[in-house]
C-alpha cells in the first residue's frame, strides 16, 4: 500500500502511521512536524511517575535508525526522518512511483547524515602568527600622512648610522648612553662629516650653577636704613633701642635706650671702643 514509506522507517512503523493518521491521505497531508509526534505518549494525571516519557517523540522513533542512536543526536535526526516520511508518504499517494526507489533514495540521505554527525570533529591546527608589517593597511592619503611618513621614515643619514664600518671604532657622542655615528663622516661614506663633541655630565653642570647662584647672593650689597637692635641688660633685661652711627661713620655708636638714657652699646661697665680714623 505504501512502499515507499515503508521502504524508509519499515513495514510495522508504517503501519503504525497510517493508522494513527487514519489513512495515507492523512497521513500526506500532516505536516512533518505533527508526524513527528505522532503517537506520543501522553501525560496522565494518575500520580504515576512520567520521568521517563518523551512526549515530543512519536512512532517514527521507534524504527532501526532511531533505536542505536546517541541520545544527543536523536533530536536532528528525528526531524530529518519525519519529513522523509511525510514526502515518501505523499509520494506513496500520487502513485507515481510504485517500486519504492524514492523510499530507498531517502533512506540513503537519512544515513549519509548520520554518519556525517558521528565523524570526530576536526583537530585544530595551530595557525603561525602573520609576519608583522606584511598585511596591507587602509590608511588616508593626503600631505598630512605624507609629512608624518617623512618625518617617520628612513632617511639616507639614518642609513648610514646604522652602518659600520668594518675594523674601525665609531665616534660615539651621549652623556650615560652612548649613540654612534656610524658611517657617517666615515672616509668612502660621501657623506656630512660630523665631529664629536662631548658634553658636561648633568653633575657638572648641577655644581656649576650652586656656584654661580651662591656668589649671585653673596656679592649682592646691603640695603641701607635704620635698624633696630634688642639690648640685653643684665639690670633691666631686654631693651628695644635705636642704634646712631658714630661719628664721622667709623666705629660702634651709641644706642639711645627707650628712657632717653644715652648708654654705650651693651652696658656702661663694657664699653665698645670705636676705630679712630688716620
Amino acid at each position: 500500500m505504501a512502499p515507499n514509506l515503508c521502504a524508509v522507517v519499515g513495514n510495522s512503523v508504517a503501519a503504525r502511521l497510517v493508522g494513527l493518521a487514519g489513512g495515507l491521505k492523512t497521513l500526506a497531508m500532516l505536516p512533518s512536524c505533527d508526524l513527528q509526534v505522532l503517537g506520543a505518549p501522553k501525560r496522565t494525571g494518575t500520580g504515576l511517575s512520567t520521568s521517563t516519557l518523551k512526549p515530543h517523540e512519536g512512532v517514527v522513533y521507534s524504527c532501526e535508525l532511531m533505536v542505536e542512536l546517541e541520545p544527543e543526536l536523536r533530536a536532528s535526526v528525528g526531524r530529518s526522518l519525519a519529513a522523509k516520511c511525510t514526502l515518501a508518504a505523499r509520494v506513496d499517494f500520487s502513485g507515481e512511483v510504485k517500486d519504492g526507489s524514492a523510499g530507498l533514495k531517502f533512506r540513503e540521505d537519512i544515513e549519509r547524515k548520520i554518519e556525517r554527525l558521528q565523524e570526530p570533529p576536526p583537530a585544530k591546527v595551530a595557525k603561525p602568527l602573520p609576519i608583522p608589517g606584511e598585511t596591507k593597511k587602509n590608511k588616508r592619503g593626503g600631505r598630512r600622512n605624507r609629512k608624518l611618513k617623512e618625518l617617520y621614515g628612513m632617511s639616507e643619514l639614518r642609513k648610514q648610522q646604522n652602518r659600520m664600518a668594518f675594523g674601525k671604532l665609531e665616534e660615539t657622542y651621549g652623556n650615560d648612553l652612548d649613540t654612534g655615528f656610524g658611517m657617517i663622516g666615515q672616509d668612502g661614506s660621501k657623506k656630512l662629516r660630523v665631529e664629536a663633541k662631548k658634553t658636561d655630565s648633568v653633575e657638572k653642570a648641577a655644581n656649576r650653577r650652586l656656584a654661580k647662584e651662591q656668589n649671585r647672593g653673596g656679592s649682592g650689597a646691603r640695603a641701607a636704613g635704620l635698624t633696630t637692635t634688642l639690648t640685653f641688660s643684665s639690670g633691666e633685661g631686654i631693651q628695644l633701642g635705636t642704634t646712631t652711627p658714630a661719628p664721622g661713620g667709623i666705629g660702634v655708636g651709641r644706642m639711645d635706650a627707650s628712657d632717653g638714657t644715652k648708654t654705650n652699646y651693651f652696658a656702661s661697665s663694657t664699653p665698645f671702643l670705636g676705630l679712630s680714623r688716620k
